[in-house]
């Protein structure tokens, strides 16, 4: 087995026994995010949603999904993100999961084998509920980005994602104005925001220690 193998194995029985870490997802907070108490969000009537962290192996590398989203009026136009979205009336938060990435991406429900849920994380900007599920593939997807919704779909490697390298600094515009956020630099590719809080958590528990 080998060490990437090794890690996934020990990721894979973290996530299944629920042995989480959302302080890790301050790592990568913007400047004065918190990790408020649920009964304080149940009291924001948060909209649900969930992602997928799908991860399979290439032949050469284990890799996940990323897409970035389209230009559109609202607090995510344009960014870095898992595909996901709003849960729908009589959805559990894992069949959202698995819906959202097969509209986005056309990743089909068959190949995948749901590992296990992360920390859900509360968005304040747009009012989320986000619950990321980790997820293993059969088998290497055929990729096919929703043209509405999806500009684009990268691939990274899991390798890519734990290096320390890519952890950097940036500013955005937001709503409130420019803000200096932490993020990772994916070969030009910014990621910030909740995104970059869940791959945190994701890569704390991608450890052997």
């Amino acid at each position: 087995m080998s060490k990437t193998e090794q890690i996934l194995a020990e990721l894979s029985r973290r996530v299944s026994e629920g042995a989480l870490n959302p302080e890790a997802m301050l790592q990568m907070a913007p400047i004065g995010r918190q990790l408020p108490k649920l009964e304080w969000i149940q009291k924001q009537n948060p909209k649900r949603s969930a992602v997928l962290i799908p991860i399979y192996n290439d032949r050469i590398d284990f890799r996940t999904v990323l897409i970035r989203r389209k230009s559109y009026d609202g607090v995510h136009s344009g960014q870095i993100s898992f595909a996901g979205g709003r849960q729908e009336e009589g959805e559990v938060p894992h069949e959202t999961a698995l819906r959202e990435a097969h509209e986005e991406v056309g990743l089909h429900p068959n190949q995948v084998e749901l590992t296990g849920k992360l920390s859900g994380l509360y968005i304040p900007p747009s009012n989320f509920w986000v619950e990321p599920f980790v997820a293993r593939l059969s088998e290497q997807p055929k990729l096919v980005p929703e043209p509405t919704e999806v500009e684009y779909i990268l691939t990274p490697t899991l390798e890519e994602l734990w290096s320390t390298e890519i952890r950097t600094e940036t500013v955005v515009q937001t709503r409130a104005g420019k803000m200096k956020v932490p993020a990772f630099d994916l070969n030009g590719e910014i990621i910030w925001g909740a995104t970059a809080m869940i791959l945190s958590e994701f890569i704390a528990l991608c450890t052997l220690e």
